[in-house]
C-alpha cells in the first residue's frame, strides 16, 4: 500500500501567469497613454493661466504647444514655451535700449512715435515651473485614475 499521491499540473498556472503578463502589459500601456495625454493637457492649461498675466499681445500664451509622441508607456508629451518671447520672459531681461529700423518709428503712447526707446528691463518669470507646480494636485488625481484603471481591467480579464 502505498501513501496518498498527487499530481500538480503546472500548464493552468503558466497559462494564467501568460495571461496576467499579456492582460497587464496592454492595460498598462492603454492607460498610460491616456494619463500621459491628460497630464499634457493640464499642464498645458496650468502654463497657460499662468503666462495670461503676461497678456498685452497674446504672443505668449498662444507660443505654448504640447506635442505627443511615442505610444503605450513611451509615450513622451512635451510643453513648451516656444520663441524668444518665453525666454524673454522666462529669464528676465536687462535694461537696453530698442531702436527702431531705419526709416521706421516706435509708436509710444496712443499718438506718440520715438526713434529708440529705453526699456527698462524686466526681472525673470518661472511661469512654466509655477503652471506645473500648479497642476500636481489634478497629476496625482490622473495617476490614481490609471492604476485604478490597470486594476480593474485585469481583474475584468482575469475574473471573467
Amino acid at each position: 500500500m502505498t501513501g496518498p499521491e498527487f499530481t500538480i499540473d503546472a500548464t493552468e498556472v503558466l497559462e494564467l501567469e501568460a495571461t496576467l503578463d499579456d492582460v497587464t502589459a496592454a492595460a498598462v500601456d492603454d492607460a498610460a497613454a491616456i494619463a500621459l495625454d491628460r497630464t499634457g493637457d493640464a499642464v498645458l492649461d496650468a502654463v497657460r493661466a499662468r503666462a495670461r498675466r503676461h497678456r498685452r499681445t497674446g504672443e505668449l500664451e498662444r507660443r505654448l504647444t504640447l506635442t505627443a509622441h511615442g505610444s503605450g508607456a513611451h509615450r513622451v508629451v512635451e510643453v513648451e514655451a516656444a520663441g524668444d518671447h518665453a525666454r524673454f520672459v522666462a529669464s528676465g531681461v536687462r535694461p537696453h535700449e530698442i531702436a527702431a529700423a531705419p526709416g521706421h518709428a516706435l509708436p509710444i503712447g496712443a499718438f506718440g512715435f520715438a526713434s529708440s526707446v529705453h526699456h527698462p528691463g524686466s526681472d525673470p518669470d518661472p511661469f512654466v515651473a509655477e503652471g506645473v507646480a500648479d497642476a500636481r494636485g489634478e497629476l496625482a488625481t490622473i495617476n490614481d485614475r490609471a492604476i485604478a484603471s490597470v486594476a480593474d481591467t485585469v481583474a475584468a480579464r482575469v475574473g471573467g
